[in-house]
C-alpha cells in the first residue's frame, strides 16, 4: 500500500487539483474565445508531471524543470493542433499555421500595431494554465512555498471574475473552501514531519482533526465574506487602488493591443482607437485592413458609434468614469428589449431609427448604436457618467416623470399626493409640560439616515409607511433626500437631494451582457437627431452642470492653438455657428493623409498637426477641433466607430469593414443634446435637419419609453492525504484520538446540513434542464404544490391545478393565474412570453414559493396537533 503513498499526502495532493481547476474553470466559463476546451486535459497532465517530477528528489531542480517544459510543449502543441480544422492539413500543416500566424501577430506587436489572433490567444492561456499546474504542485511538494500554489489560482479566478460574468460566485466559494483546507493540510503535514523527526508522539487523527478544523473556519470565512457588505468609501482605499489602477490600465493597453477581438461581457478595455477601448492614442500611421466587422441592414448607413471619450491628455483620448468615480459607477444592465432611460431635457427633433446588425468580426463585447440608444434586442450593459448632486432642490409639485431622475420618481410621485393635514384637536386633556406624541411630526424632515420607526401621525399611514420606505431605500444606495411639508397647505412641494446618480443623457459606450460571437445578430434602435441649423443656433449655452464637469477638461495647450480658436469665433453669436466655423476651417485648411509619422516626443499634438504637420487622419481633425470647442468653453467629446458604408448587393445590407473605423466630433446643445460633427476633410459634411444628417431616417416602429425604469432596478445597479491523511512511513507510537462528543456533533451537523442542501437542490432542479423560463415556473408551481400537501393529482389540468392553488391560499389567485396562462399559451399556443411577462411571472412564483412554504409549515404544524388538515387557513 505504502508503494504509491507521497510524504505530503494525496488529500494534499487532491486538493491543489480543486485550487488549479478553479482557475481554469474560471478561463473557460469567460468563453473568451473557441477552443477553450481543451485547457482541462492541459491543467490535469500538468498536474500530474507536477506531482512525478517533484517526487523524484534525485532529480535536480533545473533537469526537472527543462523536462517539465519539454513535455508541456508537446502537450499543448498536440492539443492545438487537434483542435484546429483538418482542412489545414495534419499535425505537421497545422504546426506550421502556427509558426505563420506567429509570425504575422509577433511582427504586428513589434511594430505597435492592431494585432488580433484568437488561435494564439488559446496557445497563451495553454500554456500560461500548463506552468501553473505544474509549478503548484512543485511548489508544495519540493519548495515548501503553499502560499504562491494557493494566490496564482486566486488571481486568475479573480481576473477572470472581474472582466466576466458568466463565471458563477459559486466558483469563488468552492476555491476559498478547497484553498484553507489546502493551507491547513499541508501546515498539519509539515508539523507531523518535524515530530516524526523529534520522535514527537501525537495523535493518528489529528490530520482527520485539522482538516475539520479548517472546514469549520472555512464555512466561516465565506459567511462572512458573503454577509459583510464591502466597500471603498475609505479615503486611503481609493489612494492605494488609484496607484495600483494606473500601472494595471498599462497592462491592460497592451493586452487588449494583441487581443482586441476576445469576447466577453463588455466593461472596459484599452486598446488603439479601431478597437474601441477605454483608451486609445494618437500618432503614427493608420493601419486598417479590407476585412468585414458588421452587416448593417435598415433605411441608409449610419454612423456606428462604439465609444465616446471626455478626458484627452494631449497625446491620448480616455474615459474618465474609472478614476473619477470608481466607488459608485457600476455599468447599467438592461435586459433584451428593455429600453434605456433618458431625458426629456435634450431629446428634442429627434426621430427612431433601427437597424439590424450582423457581426462578422467582433470587438470585444461592443454593441454598434447610431447617436442615441434607445433599446437593443440582446442583454446589455450601459456605460454612463455620473454626477455627484450636492443639495439639488426639485418642485415636487410641477416635477413630471420626465423631468425627475427617475431613481426620485417613485417617492416624487407619493410626495404628490401625500397630505400631512394635521388632525382636529381631541378633548383629550394633556398634563401642562408634556408633549403630544407626533407634535414635531408636522416639521420633520425625514431623510435616508433617520427615517421613523413609527409612521407620521398625520396622513394616510399606508402612504407614510411607503414614503419612508422609499427614503430608506435611496439611502441604502447612497442618496440622501430632505423634505417638509409647507406650513400654509400642508403640501411637499420642494424635495433636495444629494448623491451620485447616472446621467443618461452622458453615453459612453454600450456592451453585450453575455459578449458577441461571430455571426450573431442583434437590433438595435436609435434616436436621431433632426435639429436643423437654426434650432442648433437658437439652443443657447444653458449646459447642466453634469455635462460642463466632464466635457471642458483641457489638456495644456499653446497659445496659437487659442488664438485660432477665438480667431474662428470672431463674430459668431452662438456655439453652433463657432463649431461650423472650426469644422469648416479644418475640413478646408488640413490635408487628409494616413501615412503620417508619429508627432516629435513631447510635443503639442494638436499644435503640431494646426501648424506644422498639417496632415493628418480622422483622430487629427477630431482632437483639433475638440481642444479648440473646449478652449471657447462649448461642451464637446470624441466619438469612435464607423463611418456610413457602402451597401454590398450580396450581403443585402451596409458593408462596413475594418477601413471604415472613425473617429468625429459630437457638441453638446442643451435640448437637443449631443449633435454629431464631421471635421475630417475626406468624409461628406454632415448636413442639418434631413435624413443624412447621420445617413439614416426613421424606420418602422413604435415609440420607446425609458422612463419606465423601476427603482428597484437602478437600486440594484446602485447598490454581488492519503489513506488516513497521515504521512507514509514513521514509527512513532501513536496517541489515544482525543476527539470529543461537542466535536462529533458538531460535524455530524455540518455533513447533515452540507447533504441536506445538495439532495434537495438535486431533487428540486431534477428535470428541469432544458425546459423554458415558463414551463420552469409553472413545474416549480406542480412540484412545490406536491411538497406542501396540496390536494392536487398529475391527471389535472393547468387550470385545475390553478384553482385548487387558489381555493387553498389565499392570495394566490393572480399569481398562478398569471402563470397558468402563460404557460399554457406557450406549450399550446406556441406564443412564447415576452420579456415583461416573464418579469412578472418570476415575481408571481416568488410570491407562490413563500405562500406555499408558509402553507405546508401550517399544515403540518396542525397535523401534528390534531387541528383539521383540510387545508383552509
Amino acid at each position: 500500500m505504502h508503494r504509491f503513498a507521497i510524504r505530503e499526502g494525496w488529500t494534499t495532493f487532491f486538493l491543489i487539483v480543486l485550487v488549479v481547476f478553479t482557475a481554469t474553470w474560471s478561463v473557460q466559463l469567460a468563453d473568451w474565445a473557441d477552443g477553450l476546451h481543451i485547457l482541462s486535459t492541459i491543467t490535469l497532465v500538468g498536474l500530474l508531471v507536477g506531482l512525478v517530477l517533484s517526487n523524484i528528489r534525485r532529480l535536480p531542480s533545473l533537469a526537472a524543470h527543462i523536462v517539465a517544459l519539454l513535455l508541456g510543449s508537446v502537450v499543448v502543441l498536440y492539443q492545438m493542433t487537434g483542435f484546429l480544422s483538418d482542412t489545414l492539413g495534419g499535425r505537421r500543416e497545422k504546426l506550421a499555421y502556427l509558426w505563420e500566424r506567429w509570425e504575422l501577430w509577433s511582427s504586428a506587436v513589434w511594430h505597435g500595431e492592431r494585432a488580433d489572433d484568437l488561435y494564439l490567444f488559446v496557445l497563451l492561456m495553454a500554456s500560461l494554465l500548463w506552468v501553473l499546474s505544474y509549478i503548484s504542485v512543485w511548489f508544495v511538494f519540493r519548495s515548501r512555498w503553499v502560499w504562491l500554489t494557493l494566490l496564482l489560482p486566486g488571481v486568475i479566478l479573480l481576473l477572470n471574475m472581474g472582466y466576466s460574468q458568466r463565471i458563477s460566485h459559486s466558483l469563488v466559494v468552492l476555491y476559498l473552501f478547497a484553498a484553507i483546507l489546502l493551507l491547513m493540510r499541508f501546515t498539519v503535514s509539515q508539523r507531523e514531519l518535524t515530530w516524526r523527526s523529534l520522535s514527537v508522539p501525537y495523535p493518528e487523527t489529528l490530520a482527520w482533526r485539522g482538516l475539520w478544523v479548517g472546514s469549520y473556519l472555512a464555512l466561516l470565512v465565506i459567511a462572512g465574506g458573503w454577509l459583510v457588505p464591502l466597500s471603498m468609501q475609505s479615503e486611503q482605499i481609493q489612494a492605494g487602488w488609484q496607484r495600483i489602477n494606473g500601472p494595471w490600465r498599462q497592462v491592460e493597453n497592451t493586452f487588449n493591443s494583441w487581443f482586441s477581438s476576445l469576447r466577453g461581457p463588455g466593461g472596459v478595455g484599452i486598446g488603439g482607437f479601431a478597437s474601441f477601448g477605454d483608451r486609445f492614442e494618437l500618432g503614427g500611421p493608420l493601419r486598417l485592413s479590407d476585412e468585414p466587422v458588421v452587416l448593417v441592414k435598415g433605411d441608409g448607413a449610419p454612423y456606428l458609434v462604439a465609444h465616446r471619450y471626455s478626458t484627452f491628455d494631449g497625446r491620448a483620448w480616455e474615459s474618465d468614469l474609472d478614476s473619477r468615480a470608481a466607488s459608485y459607477a457600476p455599468l447599467l444592465e438592461f435586459d433584451a428589449g428593455q429600453p434605456f432611460p433618458r431625458s426629456a431635457n435634450s431629446g428634442d427633433a429627434r426621430s427612431e431609427a433601427k437597424y439590424s446588425i450582423e457581426v462578422y468580426q467582433p470587438r470585444g463585447a461592443v454593441v454598434y448604436s447610431t447617436e442615441v440608444a434607445a433599446q437593443a434586442s440582446v442583454p446589455t450593459r450601459l456605460q454612463v457618467g455620473w454626477h455627484n448632486y450636492r443639495r439639488e432642490v426639485l418642485d415636487v409639485q410641477s416635477a413630471t416623470e420626465e423631468t425627475t431622475p427617475h431613481v426620485l420618481w417613485p417617492l416624487v410621485e407619493l410626495l404628490k399626493e401625500a397630505d400631512y393635514t394635521p388632525p382636529e384637536p381631541t378633548p383629550t386633556p394633556v398634563p401642562e409640560g408634556e408633549t403630544v406624541e407626533g407634535e414635531e411630526a408636522l416639521t420633520a424632515t425625514p431623510d435616508a439616515s433617520a427615517a421613523p420607526s413609527t409612521p407620521a401621525r398625520f396622513g394616510i399611514p399606508e402612504q407614510q409607511r411607503a414614503i419612508m420606505d422609499q427614503v430608506e431605500q435611496l439611502g441604502r444606495i447612497g442618496i440622501r433626500v430632505r423634505f417638509e411639508p409647507d406650513p400654509g397647505d400642508y403640501r411637499v412641494h420642494a424635495l433636495s437631494f444629494s448623491g451620485p446618480l447616472p446621467v443618461y443623457d452622458d453615453v459612453d459606450a454600450l456592451y453585450a451582457r453575455d459578449g458577441l460571437r461571430a455571426g450573431e445578430t442583434y437590433e438595435i434602435v436609435s434616436l436621431v437627431s433632426e435639429a436643423t441649423a437654426d434650432d442648433l443656433r437658437a439652443a443657447g449655452t444653458d449646459y447642466p452642470a453634469e455635462i460642463t464637469e466632464r466635457y471642458l477638461q483641457l489638456p495644456d495647450y499653446s497659445e496659437r492653438t487659442r488664438q485660432l480658436a477665438e480667431q474662428l469665433a470672431e463674430g459668431k453669436d452662438n456655439p453652433y455657428d463657432i463649431a461650423t466655423a472650426i469644422e469648416e476651417y479644418l475640413r478646408q485648411n488640413l490635408t487628409y493623409n494616413e501615412n503620417v509619422p508619429a508627432p516629435p516626443a513631447g510635443r503639442d499634438l494638436v499644435d503640431y498637426f494646426l501648424f506644422e504637420q498639417r496632415q493628418g487622419y480622422c483622430t487629427y481633425y477630431a482632437s483639433a477641433m475638440v481642444e479648440m470647442l473646449r478652449i471657447l468653453d462649448i461642451p464637446s467629446r470624441v466619438a469612435v466607430g464607423f463611418y456610413p458604408a457602402e451597401f454590398d448587393s450580396n450581403s443585402g445590407g451596409y458593408l462596413y469593414r475594418d477601413r471604415n473605423a472613425h473617429a468625429w466630433v459630437e457638441v453638446y446643445f442643451p435640448k437637443y443634446g449631443w449633435i454629431p460633427f464631421e471635421p475630417t476633410a475626406a468624409r461628406r459634411a454632415i448636413q442639418r435637419g434631413t435624413p443624412e444628417a447621420t445617413p439614416a431616417s426613421t424606420a418602422n416602429g413604435s415609440a420607446i419609453s425609458g422612463d419606465n425604469i423601476p427603482l428597484d432596478r437602478e437600486a440594484q445597479i446602485l447598490m454581488e492525504l492519503n489513506e488516513g491523511f497521515g504521512a507514509a512511513g514513521g514509527s512513532v507510537a501513536p496517541l489515544p484520538d482525543k476527539t470529543t462528543r461537542a466535536e462529533w456533533i458538531a460535524r455530524g451537523l455540518v455533513l447533515a446540513v452540507v447533504l441536506g442542501i445538495t439532495l434537495f437542490s438535486f431533487l428540486w432542479m431534477r428535470g428541469t434542464r432544458g425546459m423554458s423560463p415558463t414551463t420552469r415556473f409553472f413545474s416549480k408551481v406542480q412540484r412545490a404544490t406536491g411538497w406542501s400537501g396540496l390536494p392536487t393529482r398529475t391527471s389535472m389540468t393547468p387550470y385545475e391545478y390553478a384553482a385548487v392553488v387558489s381555493r387553498h391560499l389565499p392570495g394566490a389567485r393572480p399569481h398562478i393565474r398569471l402563470l397558468t396562462d402563460l404557460y399554457v399559451r406557450e406549450r399550446y399556443g406556441q406564443r412564447p412570453p415576452t420579456e415583461n411577462e416573464l418579469n412578472r411571472a418570476r415575481a408571481a412564483w416568488q410570491r407562490l414559493r413563500g405562500l406555499l412554504l408558509r402553507y405546508g409549515l401550517v399544515r403540518r404544524w396542525r397535523r401534528r396537533h390534531g387541528g383539521d388538515d383540510d387545508g383552509q387557513d
